[in-house]
């Protein structure tokens, strides 16, 4: 049974640009205590940690054998001294050395407990995928939402409230789900940098406050528009702000675009508050949407056979439109500038792609996953899985290979969901061993070889995700031909896909 509640949360986010709209998301809330935990280090900082352990091993001398100029080693050392892991003659001290041989760069105190927050939404189906150390709550008053700040009470104007107010509640994040969306927020503090998947929950002790329920809130944030570089305009392409003020959050911009297509009130809220703001070319929003619609459309058209592209699930349509919209974005400038957020829904939309061809695959192969259920109820326990990925790979039905990707081999039972691509592919291989008859599979021959290419597609969201938030900053990792050379992939795995359906 759910706690009901009118709580609204709202962190005082600045308004992102002068093209932005305040909307209201109804979510489900946990309230969890944990041991207190600290997470460290980014790549750089363990790098010089560890050498500072070494005698006499000056900035310079670091600076030398790091290729990094000596003013950044310099600086890396004063964020270490701030940190108290050094002193400031340069030796370690007692947490800097707990620090360097944790190998997670994730340090649990077991003497200390600390209260923070878990949110689930979409009726419950999806989680908030960051750890929250605090909330702050805001009140409606009148036609406005007031909020304290420590220069005192300020106010905005009410956010967009259109979703179902009739929230379903989902079941209760298990202890390994919190543990990993802890994961992902030390993961973030660390810029992605960071080797925090062996931390295990037999370290950390997990409690609900004041149990498993749920508490609904409505959390806020913004949805804008981003201005142009050259000031002259803004982008076409809305943004969601994190709402607890972590930069931009793409998880909520699929979401809220998947709400779009079934929210009717919410689009219109969108294209009403959008659509005479001036973007590229001089074109107002409105136009603009229609004729880059258009043009992925085309694109479209021209990559993939028409009769046997309609002939996919709806779901795979819209995933495969994303993913061209995206590259296309990047194209329009000859991929000069890939912005961050035009890179990181690339990768989503690709994901999302993939996830849905596996979960079509799970429809046309009912009875097979049946008995996936029963031979590994949950999917059985780690061991379990890992042995039959190994049987699977030894046929050599997936890969001329017979080693299994690492990251597979190293999914833990609880933390299972069957809700991100990694899950899924790891669920696809299994079934096979199972399936009688594998020629009845399609999606065999479509990812056969492309395996170790799918996973690189299902971490890439923590390879270039957290580093940078800023909607016009560009990622220097990922250029042109990275770009072209994922698009190809893809369509060729496509074009693969729809041929094979009858």
């Amino acid at each position: 049974m759910a706690i009901e509640s009118n709580k609204t949360i709202f962190m005082g986010l600045p308004k992102p640009s002068d093209k932005c709209l305040l909307v209201a998301i109804p979510m489900n809330m946990y309230r969890v205590q944990t041991n207190k935990f600290t997470s460290g280090l980014n790549y750089f900082q363990k790098a010089v940690l560890k050498f500072k352990y070494m005698p006499q091993m000056s900035n310079s001398k670091i600076s030398q054998i790091l290729h990094l100029d000596e003013h950044l080693i310099n600086l890396i050392v004063d964020q270490l001294e701030a940190k108290e892991l050094i002193t400031s003659t340069g030796f370690l001290t007692p947490k800097g050395e707990e620090m360097r041989n944790n190998a997670d760069g994730f340090i649990i105190n077991d003497d200390q407990r600390q209260i923070g927050y878990v949110f689930s939404y979409d009726g419950g189906n999806e989680y908030f995928p960051y750890y929250q150390n605090e909330i702050c709550l805001a009140e409606i008053t009148g036609n406005e939402l007031t909020y304290s700040t420590e220069k005192g009470t300020r106010t905005v104007d009410l956010p967009l409230n259109v979703f179902d107010d009739n929230n379903e509640f989902g079941v209760a994040p298990t202890e390994n789900l919190v543990l990993q969306i802890i994961k992902n927020s030390a993961y973030r503090e660390m810029e992605g940098n960071g080797d925090i998947e062996d931390i295990s929950n037999e370290l950390f002790h997990i409690k609900f406050i004041p149990n498993n329920e749920a508490e609904q809130v409505v959390v806020c944030t913004y949805v804008y528009l981003p201005q142009l570089e050259d000031g002259n305009g803004y982008d076409d392409d809305w943004l969601v702000c994190d709402p607890f003020g972590k930069g931009n959050n793409y998880e909520l911009k699929l979401f809220l675009e998947k709400e779009c297509k079934r929210n009717k009130a919410l689009a219109t809220a969108f294209f009403n508050c959008f659509k005479d703001v001036v973007t590229e070319n001089n074109r107002k929003f409105d136009e603009s949407a229609k004729w880059f619609d258009e043009q992925v459309s085309n694109r479209i058209a021209l990559l993939f056979d028409d009769e046997k592209y309609s002939k996919m699930d709806s779901h795979i349509q819209l995933a495969i439109h994303d993913v061209v919209e995206y590259y296309m974005r990047m194209e329009r400038n000859d991929f000069r500038v890939i912005r961050h957020d035009q890179q990181q829904m690339f990768f989503m939309n690709m994901q999302a792609a993939l996830e849905s061809i596996l979960i079509q695959d799970q429809s046309d192969r009912e009875e097979t996953f049946a008995d996936l259920d029963i031979n590994y109820g949950e999917y059985g326990t780690q061991e379990d899985r890992r042995e039959c990925l190994k049987a699977v790979y030894k046929k050599k039905i997936l890969s001329e290979t017979t080693t299994v990707p690492r990251v597979l081999i190293k999914i833990k039972t609880g933390s299972w969901k069957g809700r991100s691509l990694l899950d899924y592919l790891m669920k696809f291989i299994m079934s096979l061993s199972c399936e009688p008859d594998l020629d009845s599979c399609k999606v065999i021959k479509v990812f056969k070889n492309r395996i170790d290419t799918i996973v690189g597609i299902s971490q890439m969201r923590n390879h270039i995700g957290h580093g940078t938030t800023d909607a016009n900053e560009s990622n220097t990792t990922f250029g042109k031909n990275d770009a072209i050379e994922y698009f190809t992939f893809m369509t060729e795995l496509i074009t693969d896909y729809i041929n094979s359906i009858d």
